[in-house]
């Protein structure tokens, strides 16, 4: 069973499994707790799916990009002919070409799909080794949000004061790009080090004469 994110409602965990099943249960912290666990373990317990899954999008990119350089060598004869004299034989001699491209088609549909599960991996875990201190950082300095998603500072600007801005399953509403921006954003505050403690400016004085 893995859990691909869960929402609440009316008193109910609705959680959405891979297999593209809803499991209903009551509501209740201890639940809650529960499905993160579960969550988190997914993503720190299933290397080798993830090797998989970079296997499986290789392949299908492999596969899409040389079917299409087959379907253009195919049909640079036959479509030209098949669209000037419209006959059986024609058409017969440009279906290698039709197959060749839905084939492609496939395989990078195939592709994309794995290429989404590979950016969530990935996002999973950047955000679990250092969940503490992005949800932390986020809430306290506004510049941890410089150049992130108007989607992604609403969630912080939305999040009540004593609850995490993310956890496992929020990520699912994050893109990649913006967790690695947020984590690139607290590098370099940590560079800076910056004193964020507001004072008012001295004023400046005139010697006479000046």
């Amino acid at each position: 069973m893995f859990i691909l994110n869960y929402k609440i409602k009316k008193n109910k965990i609705i959680i959405k499994l891979a297999s593209g099943e809803r499991y209903e249960i009551p509501y209740n912290e201890e639940n809650e707790e529960k499905i993160l666990n579960m969550m988190k373990n997914q993503v720190t317990d299933n290397l080798s799916v993830d090797r998989t899954v970079v296997t499986n999008y290789a392949l299908s990119l492999g596969f899409a990009v040389g079917t299409i350089v087959l379907a253009i060598l195919l049909g640079i004869k036959s479509i030209p002919q098949f669209v000037i004299t419209k006959s059986a034989a024609s058409f017969i001699s440009a279906i290698p070409t039709i197959a060749c491209t839905l084939l492609s088609a496939l395989s990078a549909l195939f592709a994309i799909e794995n290429k989404s599960i590979i950016n969530d991996y990935k996002k999973n875990k950047l955000y679990l080794e250092r969940e503490e201190e992005i949800n932390s950082k986020v809430k306290n300095n506004k510049n941890i949000l410089s150049n992130v998603s108007v989607n992604t500072k609403n969630m912080v600007y939305k999040a009540k004061e004593d609850d995490k801005v993310f956890d496992i399953n929020k990520l699912d509403k994050v893109s990649l790009k913006d967790l690695k921006q947020i984590l690139e954003n607290i590098k370099r505050d940590e560079e800076f080090a910056f004193n964020y403690e507001e004072s008012k400016p001295k004023k400046l004085t005139r010697k006479k004469g000046e």
